[in-house]
């Protein structure tokens, strides 16, 4: 559970605030001249791969770790609903014809 936990504080959509951030810190680099609109949109990019690849491996670890947490709950599968649909169809039936006959 603390896994989950964690995976939910480091936040899946940080990556678009830090790059917005860092977009707004470093305009002034090249309004100075210290750094080229092209180094700054290569940056930019690089640190976006990298921020989506970060993303992309904290939703499946997220996931994996909800998949384990899941496997220890008593849930019913689609199957076990569908076989205790049919069953209680066929009690309702057998009730009725009981009925019936008593009737």
């Amino acid at each position: 559970m603390e896994t989950v936990l964690q995976l939910l504080m480091e936040g899946v959509g940080t990556g678009t605030a830090a790059l917005a951030i860092m977009r707004d810190n470093m305009s002034s680099l090249v309004q100075k001249g210290i750094l080229s609109q092209a180094d700054l949109d290569g940056l930019l990019q690089e640190v976006e791969r990298s921020l989506e690849a970060r993303r992309k491996t904290l939703i499946a670890g997220f996931q994996k770790e909800l998949q384990r947490l899941l496997a220890h709950l008593p849930l019913a599968t689609k199957e076990d609903l569908q076989a205790f649909e049919l069953r209680l169809r066929t009690l309702e039936e057998r009730i009725e014809r009981l009925e019936a006959k008593g009737a």
